[in-house]
């Protein structure tokens, strides 16, 4: 069980917080959000009690949590044939990565996937929502219809009457107001490692001297700048990083 560690939350003490992160209590609670990657469409041929996210249950316990068909005997029968609402809604982020390969299997699953998620209608069947963030908007009716068998798109945002204002979204000269300033370092014949750890250094050593100066609200302005947050391309560079720092003493500024 998860619990938030603010003593105002109401999430604490003997509260915890409504999510559940392993499989076997998400098959029984069967969450009203649920979270996953692609590759989890891979288990639900395998593992029956995946079908109780489509609703395919009709059983429910007050302490286990709902059940289906692949457990008979588990908990009391709902009666009158009952079932539970398969989802009406689906969000797929990251939309321009399932294509080539990846986009050809997932694609057999989310045929599978929208039949189970349908159901019968006044004046047909009832097909989840689709909504899909991505990164460009070129050829995705083409790839939407490709993925989902839709054949019909919005795009949201629609575009605005001037390119720099959308209604929902503007552009702000940063004459106006400063943008975000990207500075890069240039460490010819040094390693790479040495480079990661002294920008490092410098970055947090900078901030630790700000901190002195707190505003009139008792608030430091340098506090969010003191984590140091950093991006890299594979595990491996990670672990070699991570083993650096900690091998590596650190010297005091100016040292």
């Amino acid at each position: 069980m998860l619990k938030c560690e603010n003593a105002e939350c109401d999430f604490t003490r003997d509260r915890h917080l409504p999510v559940l992160v392993v499989d076997e209590p998400i098959y029984r609670r069967l969450p009203a959000f649920l979270i996953a990657t692609v590759d989890k469409f891979a288990s639900l041929p395998w593992i029956g009690k995946s079908g109780a996210f489509f609703g395919h249950v009709d059983r429910h316990d007050p302490d286990k949590g709902f059940f289906g068909a692949s457990e008979p005997g588990e908990g009391r029968p709902f009666g009158n044939g009952h079932r539970l609402d398969p989802p009406d809604l689906v969000i797929q982020d990251e939309l321009h990565l399932i294509s080539g390969p990846l986009g050809t299997a997932a694609a057999l699953y989310e045929t599978a996937i929208d039949l189970l998620s349908s159901r019968p209608g006044l004046h047909g069947l009832i097909r989840p929502k689709i909504v899909a963030s991505t990164a460009t908007v070129r050829r995705a009716e083409k790839q939407i219809a490709a993925l989902f068998d839709r054949s019909e798109t919005a795009v949201f945002p629609p575009p605005g009457i001037h390119r720099t204002d959308s209604f929902f979204a503007s552009t702000v000269p940063s004459a106006r107001e400063p943008a975000r300033l990207y500075v890069g370092v240039a460490s010819q014949g040094r390693g790479l490692k040495l480079l990661f750890l002294r920008s490092m250094q410098t970055l947090l050593a900078g901030a630790q001297a700000l901190t002195s100066s707190p505003t009139q609200e008792g608030e430091d302005p340098a506090d969010p700048y003191l984590t140091v947050l950093t991006y890299f391309n594979a595990l491996r560079e990670l672990w070699g990083r991570s083993s650096h720092l900690l091998r590596t003493p650190l010297l005091p500024a100016g040292g």
